[in-house]
């Protein structure tokens, strides 16, 4: 019996002999299991998100499907729940796995850049613009480009509100803009179905986001009115362009085609500019250096035919004069590129430009 007891516990000494074993396979095995848990989710993201998109498509089709309006919208009530519970899971994701979400994200953007800049290089190529053999040697980096992203990190972490704070376009990475911020701005987290704010409700403040749908910075609106007071007239007119270059892209997209609307270079060229409408004040549009005159914000009413217009809308070719109907009303303001190039040569930083009627204050901090 004691030899028994012996030997047993000699086998327990046996195995202790293996714990350095096991504290090395330990950590091999959990970054294993780590790597595939990310996997998972950056597929199911993917199909997701691909997922949304087909709902979304699928609903501009059904109507050339169907001519029978009931059939019709029974269609888009069931495309419409699929996609709401999409969504859901893409919310639920990205709370889970929101590291994993911002490495998915950023790879597909970067590899968006690269294809755009492949078919930018095939139409210069096919026009004799490029040599050929410069132009093979340029593919061959952007190739090179595509096949490094598959060691792409599977994660990387939300930024932090003063690194993030250098991405916002209508900052301009100007460092006394950032400085300002860094010091009021604070971290919102949010998980899928809380309410920030409702339709009608005075917000209190404005929301810039991190981390898809669970992470946010938020700037109260005492601090974004003291930024408005010290870096006046520019900061506020420069959050309006980015929100109404925002609105156009996204309501009329397929009208714009070929317009370059990015915010640079519409701070930079004047290429378009917001204007500013109160209640019951007018304005002359001038067709020949206007392009197009999208309301983004209010309201405004033709002045010839009477006929209202409220945000987002294009205003017709055909109308000459508008007046504000509403207390704040924004208008989004694209020149034609002859127009663009005119006012361009007599710039003068600070000075009052005139646009056919539509004054414009030059802004610069």
């Amino acid at each position: 019996m004691v030899l028994i007891q012996t030997t047993i516990i000699m086998g327990y000494f046996r195995m202790i002999r293996f714990l350095p074993i096991i504290k090395v396979v330990i950590p091999v095995l959990l970054n294993i299991v780590d790597v595939l848990i990310k996997k998972r989710l950056s597929l199911m993201y993917t199909i997701t998100k691909g997922y949304v998109k087909s709902q979304e498509d699928t609903k501009h089709l059904i109507k050339q499907i169907s001519n029978r309006e009931s059939i019709y919208q029974k269609l888009y009530e069931i495309l419409e729940t699929n996609k709401r519970d999409a969504v859901k899971e893409l919310g639920l994701i990205e709370h889970e796995g929101r590291d994993v979400v911002i490495a998915l994200k950023s790879k597909q953007a970067i590899q968006n850049v690269i294809l755009k800049a492949q078919k930018n290089l095939t139409f210069l190529w096919s026009r004799g613009i490029i040599d050929k053999h410069e132009g093979i040697e340029m593919n061959k980096v952007l190739l090179k480009k595509i096949k490094e992203l598959n060691n792409f990190p599977m994660a990387i972490p939300p930024p932090t509100p003063d690194r993030y704070l250098h991405n916002i376009v209508w900052l301009e990475n100007k460092e006394v803009l950032i400085e300002f911020f860094k010091e009021r701005v604070k971290l919102a987290c949010f998980d899928y179905g809380d309410v920030i704010c409702k339709e009608g409700e005075m917000p209190q403040g404005i929301y810039l986001i991190i981390s898809g749908m669970a992470i946010a910075c938020f700037i109260s609106l005492e601090d974004l009115y003291e930024g408005f007071d010290i870096f006046w007239p520019s900061l506020e007119y420069k959050i309006w362009l980015k929100l109404a270059l925002r609105v156009a892209s996204q309501y009329f997209e397929s009208s714009l085609v070929g317009e370059d609307l990015t915010f640079e270079n519409c701070v930079e060229d004047n290429h378009a500019y917001v204007e500013t409408l109160s209640s019951y004040n007018e304005i002359v549009i001038d067709g020949m250096t206007m392009k197009f005159v999208i309301i983004v914000y209010g309201s405004v009413i033709d002045m010839k035919t009477e006929n209202p217009y409220f945000a987002p809308s294009i205003i017709p070719k055909t109308c000459e004069q508008l007046q504000g109907t509403s207390d704040l009303s924004k208008l989004l303001i694209i020149l034609a590129s002859e127009s663009t190039n005119i006012n361009n040569s007599a710039t003068v930083p600070g000075k009052e430009k005139v646009f056919g009627g539509w004054k414009m204050i030059e802004m610069e901090l």
